[in-house]
């Protein structure tokens, strides 16, 4: 017992003094929206991660829950519905956070959107809503293509590779997920309770999102995000993370600025129909605006 406490003692002072990165001020920072909790979708994948599961993780969950080949049970994948947190912030059911760049920017169908991710050979993705459908193609695994058939107060996704379709629900202010699994394995809904509560009542069990005030929210028990002056902080609260650095996120006139739980910054700024985002002063990704068929 007595190494246990020296062993944990050590890990707090090995990890929890972790300091995040001072964030640059190359645009003024905006004043922030208040901290919210409130059921959401994001159907496009129009995402730049802040915190993003890792596989590690995923490995023994998702072969506990029924394998690592689908996306509704693999916790480093994408999740389609979650926890809009205000300030173009979103949190999916799987825990992962991002930036939600349609949200940021306040994208509206029609709209056609191409991404080139850099690298040795760069990644090109295809984002395109009109009519009530949309396509993604290009992202790979990591981004699966999908098409979406929106209605009234659904919506259906048909994934090509592996194939495999989900459907998602709406209900005043609750949405369901519904993956099709055996005996409802991969459905749930996100109940939003008030105007500061959710609960995620799965098939497993049931996690709550908290916004305590218009400064401070309680994530899923994992995350407690804080808003100060014109600074939003993130902290992970599993001692035994890999790192327990706060995350930093601020708005500016052309996007925002955050660094990541690795201390990596990145920069998300728009100038006209071109949307790029820097990591460590590096460009690592474009999104261009393009004209919606509709209007070529």
């Amino acid at each position: 017992m007595k190494r246990l406490l020296l062993f944990s003692i050590s890990l707090i002072l090995l990890y929890g003094c972790a300091s995040a990165p001072k964030l640059p001020e190359t645009q003024a920072w905006l004043a922030l929206d208040p901290v919210q909790v409130k059921a959401d979708v994001e159907l496009y994948g129009l995402r730049v991660d802040i915190y993003r599961v890792t596989p590690e993780i995923n490995n023994d969950v998702s072969k506990a829950l029924g394998g690592p080949s689908n996306p509704a049970t693999d916790p480093s994948k994408y999740s389609w519905v979650g926890i809009d947190l205000g300030n173009g912030l979103f949190e999916d059911s799987h825990d992962n956070i991002s930036v939600n760049i349609a949200k940021l920017y306040g994208i509206q169908e029609p709209f056609h959107i191409e991404e080139v991710v850099e690298g040795l050979i760069p990644v090109k993705v295809d984002f395109r809503q009109e009519g009530g459908i949309f396509q993604r193609k290009g992202g790979g695994d990591n981004l699966p293509d999908v098409t979406i058939e929106f209605g009234d107060d659904s919506s259906e996704l048909t994934f090509s590779r592996p194939y495999s379709k989900a459907s998602i629900f709406r209900d005043g202010d609750d949405i369901t997920f519904d993956g099709h699994g055996l005996l409802g394995s991969n459905k749930y809904t996100l109940h939003q309770s008030g105007p500061r509560h959710v609960s995620n009542q799965g098939f497993i069990g049931s996690v709550t999102y908290i916004a305590k005030n218009d400064n401070a929210a309680s994530l899923s028990s994992k995350f407690l995000m804080k808003r100060k002056d014109k600074v939003i902080t993130i902290q992970e609260l599993s001692m035994l993370s890999n790192s327990t650095r706060p995350i930093q996120y601020v708005r500016t006139d052309s996007g925002c600025i955050f660094s990541d739980r690795g201390g990596n910054v990145f920069e998300i700024k728009r100038d006209g129909d071109t949307i790029t985002v820097s990591r460590n002063s590096k460009l690592n990704r474009t999104y261009k605006i393009l004209p919606p068929a509709s209007d070529s």
